[in-house]
């Protein structure tokens, strides 16, 4: 009934089992293997139709674990959409499999470094071992005879190489698709090769007269061979995915595949299991006890003691990252692996820790993981736990966006797993803000850092910084002063509501409402805080007392009866911790008037700025000072202190959050802010400069608010002439756009002595060009541009509501009193005016922005060259 899948099942058999007289070899290996549920589908003709289509692709080519890899990666996703769909449930891709065990496929240029450095560093350490680097120079050999020893001595190391070559050990705890285990093939086969070769050559120069039976490249048979045994006793693979373990295998056969040969079985070197947890009552039957499924390996099973001369020599790979587990699986682990835990926990910390217990003494781990563990305060046990378990090689920060569907900032580590108490250097390199496209490259060409171990160890909490020369900065700065966490009494954040769309109201629901005046405070969000200015955005706070008697405010009361439901609706009402109508969060109106210090909590940078008035919402931190200082520093003074580039730089250089697309200031390493106990006279000196910067930055806010569309209404009537009627009377015009794209979007004007060229943007990059024409006015120019270039949304909707394509709806534009000479002219110049006025003020900004910085500068006693050096790393 179903002639093509029988036919199909048949090969199958044919090439699990072999079948000689249609010339097809026994593959075996597990791949073609019986499936009693495969086996037992029932699958019709016409679905073939489809399959034809599809071995129309070349395989040859295009088929490699890269591919492979991202196939698995999609499927995962696609099954659980057909299932979703299948029970009509909205797939939700941040509850994805992928996401909850954190699967993220490796470029092949990550995997590629990371086994180069990893592999080849434990390889090289063999090399050198054995002395390859200390072998005579055969070339400077004075006689027949040395030549022959010196000869001798490097076939010797050859040998010696290929047996410890041959023995290692390669695992990847978590090989996914097995992208870092076919990497490592092609490098063990690679370095195969050339000892081959190498050898080879010598052999022949030893024999010269009788070379025609020495062959350079492995023959056929004894490359099968050396792809088995690379397959069987090289490398190794655990993965608690089942279909990760299955793509691993698939990908290592295809790479080895050969006709007249079986495939070689993996099924005691590639496995499935939970690698973190050896319990069955916590991973049931994925549970993975090492020593068991690995006896010739690990053969310790007194875990989480290192398990010295034993183990595997490299451990490589893309561990889980932020994985969700069962809360059994979760309190196991921070037992199990509480060395490294410190009060953050994320799996690939786990594997870390794993790493290090599973790889022998000297031998090499090769890991990329997030970078968070490189700097915050509280990853500080994992940093000593790796410094204190091996000898750190390299670690490259690669910032965002390495993965397309992750944007959690990462980093290479790569270690020798010994324990080295002197002081070493080693290879650093941040790359966080470098374009990801460029990565690819510097990472393998750029000048690396050379890190001292013990400069890391002097750092409070030991952050691993790449940059040597801020390093010694910012071990200058912690030795002057006081921590920022010894002078303040409180860092605090502002106000929850709980529900911000029915707390925080505007002007025109107070109005409506006519809400009571002793209820709504004002109050700032986290982008209403600048640099030494407030910017209000008529958001109001209705603030209620725990003690507030609702029927007092019927006002009040009305407003919020229309929300009760949702407000009810609070896991914190319902738990009877809170009135319908109270906020989440309470803080009396004393709290904020009283001086503060106002921090954003959301951004990249510390941007801070002084307040005593208004409310403020969660977002945003309130720093006071304590009691026994608030004589010796200055609220301004610490503000300035806050908002210099030096503390920015210390900031970024601790936490690395710059240009990071979710970035938020974190207390805990703010904390660590070294204080200077300024005299008070230098503290006033400092605070002129606050006062007179708040100000310029409250006038400049003024002026920038006001834009073209608001200065042309004060003096053009509604009436104007359309640039259609413009173009007629113009000497040189050029209707040049002639295709159908209808939407309007914004306007750009190019303006080219007196030619004018207008262009409207696409809805993906570049833009269209539309029009050119001549106007001998140069304020009949400027106005033009200007007007069409400020057009706002409205605007715009207007123009895009005209009939026709992009060009005739631009052609029916309106420009007001276009020829009133006297309007044009008065509009361009004030205009005009206006920008130098906010040039004069950008100007005294930034020179009274860099007198401030300038006395920190000379506070924490920096040097030419460290002044140099935060300027480059900071741009406002």
């Amino acid at each position: 009934q179903n002639p093509v899948w029988d036919q199909i099942r048949g090969v199958f058999r044919a090439i699990d089992k072999g079948k000689p007289n249609k010339d097809i070899n026994a593959y075996n290996g597990g791949l073609f293997e019986y499936d009693e549920v495969l086996d037992n589908l029932i699958i019709k003709d016409e679905l073939f139709n489809v399959i034809y289509d599809i071995s129309d692709y070349d395989f040859d080519s295009d088929v490699d674990v890269n591919v492979l890899g991202h196939i698995f990666e999609q499927s995962i996703t696609d099954i659980e959409k057909l299932k979703s769909e299948i029970k009509e449930n909205e797939f939700d891709k941040n509850k994805s499999r992928r996401k909850k065990e954190g699967i993220y496929y490796t470029p092949q240029y990550i995997t590629s470094y990371i086994v180069e450095n990893a592999v080849g560093g434990y390889l090289e350490d063999i090399k050198e071992e054995l002395g390859c680097y200390d072998l005579p120079d055969i070339e400077e050999a004075g006689s027949k005879s040395w030549k022959t020893q010196y000869t001798n001595n490097h076939l010797d190391f050859y040998n010696k190489y290929e047996e410890k070559l041959n023995k290692i050990k390669v695992l990847d705890p978590a090989c996914g698709s097995g992208a870092f285990l076919n990497q490592a093939f092609d490098y063990l086969l690679q370095e195969h090769r050339w000892l081959n070769k190498q050898r080879d050559l010598l052999k022949n120069s030893l024999n010269k007269g009788d070379n025609k039976n020495n062959v350079i490249q492995m023959s056929l048979t004894t490359q099968a061979q050396r792809y088995k045994q690379i397959l069987k006793i090289n490398l190794y693979g655990v993965d608690l995915n089942e279909e990760s373990v299955e793509i691993t295998k698939l990908s290592l056969w295809l790479k080895t595949a050969n006709k007249q040969k079986p495939l070689t079985n993996l099924d005691d070197n590639i496995k499935c299991g939970n690698s973190l947890v050896d319990e069955t009552e916590i991973a049931g039957t994925k549970a993975f006890k090492w020593s068991k499924e690995f006896p010739d390996i690990v053969q310790s099973t007194d875990f989480p003691k290192k398990i010295g001369t034993t183990g595997f020599d490299v451990i490589i790979g893309n561990p889980p990252w932020g994985a969700e587990l069962e809360e059994k699986e979760w309190n196991y682990c921070l037992e199990k692996y509480k060395s490294i835990i410190h009060d953050k926990f994320n799996t690939y910390i786990t594997f870390i820790q794993l790493s290090l217990i599973l790889c022998k003494r000297n031998g090499y781990i090769g890991m990329i993981t997030p970078n968070t563990y490189l700097r915050r305060s509280n990853f500080e046990k994992t940093r000593s736990y790796i410094m204190n378990n091996s000898t750190i090689d390299i670690i490259v920060d690669l910032g965002e966006d390495i993965f397309e569907d992750a944007v959690v900032p990462s980093a290479i580590l790569i270690s020798k797993n010994n324990k080295d108490n002197v002081d070493y250097k080693f290879e650093g390199l941040d790359l966080s803000q470098e374009d990801p496209e460029d990565i690819k490259m510097d990472i393998f060409n750029s000048t690396y850092e050379q890190i001292s171990i013990n400069s890391i160890k002097k750092m409070t909490n030991h952050k691993f910084l790449l940059n040597k020369v801020k390093i010694n900065l910012l071990q200058k700065l912690e030795k002057k002063g006081i921590s920022f966490k010894e002078i303040i009494a409180d860092m605090t954040k502002g106000i929850q509501t709980g529900m911000n769309d029915v707390f925080i109201v505007d002007s025109k629901t107070i109005d409506k409402y006519d809400i009571e005046n002793s209820i709504y405070k004002k109050i700032l969000f986290g982008r209403n805080i600048q640099r030494y200015k407030i910017k209000f955005d008529d958001n109001y706070l209705l603030s209620i007392p725990r003690d507030l008697d609702l029927n007092r405010y019927p006002n009040l009361e009305r407003y919020l009866l229309l929300h009760k439901d949702k407000l009810k609706d609070r896991s914190f009402v319902k738990k009877d911790k809170l009135r319908w109508f109270d906020t989440t969060m309470y803080k009396p109106e004393s709290f904020f008037q009283q001086n503060r210090v106002i921090m954003r909590r959301t951004g990249d940078s510390l941007i801070s700025t002084f307040d005593n008035e208004y409310y403020n919402v969660n977002a945003i931190y309130n720093v006071l000072i304590k009691d026994k200082y608030e004589e010796s520093i200055k609220y301004k003074y610490l503000l300035a202190l806050l908002n210099s580039k030096l503390s920015n730089l210390y900031y970024h250089s601790l936490m690395n959050e710059k240009n990071r697309t979710f970035a938020e200031v974190h207390k805990a390493n703010l904390l660590k802010l070294p204080i200077i106990k300024a005299s008070l006279k230098t503290q006033n000196k400092i605070i002129e400069n606050v006062e007179k910067i708040t100000p310029f930055k409250y006038k400049y806010n003024k002026i920038t608010n006001k834009n073209f569309n608001k200065l042309i209404s004060k003096y053009a009537s509604k009436n104007g002439k359309t640039l259609s009627k413009i173009l007629e009377e113009s000497n040189f015009r050029n209707e040049i756009y002639s295709g159908r794209a209808t939407k309007v979007r914004n306007f750009t004007v190019n303006i080219n002595t007196n030619i004018i060229t207008l262009y409207s943007e696409k809805s993906s990059s570049g833009k269209y060009e539309l029009i050119k024409f001549e106007e001998n006015d140069k304020y009949k120019r400027r106005y033009l541009k200007l007007y069409l270039e400020n057009l706002i949304e409205g605007q715009l909707e207007k123009i895009d509501g005209y009939s026709g394509n992009i060009l005739e709806k631009v052609l029916k534009i309106e420009i007001p009193d276009y020829n009133k000479n006297q309007v044009v002219r008065k509009v361009v110049k004030e205009w005009d005016n206006l920008q130098k006025e906010i040039n004069k003020l950008e100007d005294k900004i930034e020179k009274t922005d860099n007198e401030i910085d300038r006395m920190v500068y000379e506070l924490y006693g920096l040097t030419e060259e460290e002044i140099k050096i935060v300027r480059e790393s900071i741009t406002d």
